[in-house]
């Protein structure tokens, strides 16, 4: 359902159980799926620009900040839960669902971050 404020989903009885926070309706449609699979919070992560403050972080698939605004940019987890993000202005590392930082942000490109990620991920 999209509202003023984003995207989110309803119950039968239209009441909010994704909060309308999402920027598109694919990534507000992916938490309702994975809400309704019975998946816990925290496990399925949607990268999220916050309109307040112009940074990125991550929702969760009850439209509640996991991970809150404080990247540059970046991109969403994969499946193993790591995800690459920009620190600050190009400087780009990869972190957990955890929020921490499993390589550091001492790339000037996200490609980097990712081959750095994969060398450690194998």
């Amino acid at each position: 359902m999209r509202t003023d404020s984003g995207y989110g989903g309803i119950d039968r009885r239209n009441r909010f159980v994704v909060r309308p926070v999402f920027s598109d309706g694919s990534s507000a449609r992916a938490a309702i799926r994975s809400l309704s699979s019975g998946r816990l919070p925290g496990i399925d992560l949607w990268l999220q620009r916050d309109p307040a403050t112009g940074l990125y972080g991550f929702l969760d698939c009850r439209g509640e900040w996991a991970v809150a605004p404080q990247y540059a940019g970046g991109y969403n987890f994969d499946e193993q839960g790591f995800a690459v993000v920009e620190a600050s202005r190009g400087r780009w590392g990869a972190i957990d669902r955890n929020n921490r930082f499993v390589v550091q942000p001492n790339f000037t490109s996200s490609v980097d971050a990712r081959a750095a990620l994969r060398r450690i991920t194998r």
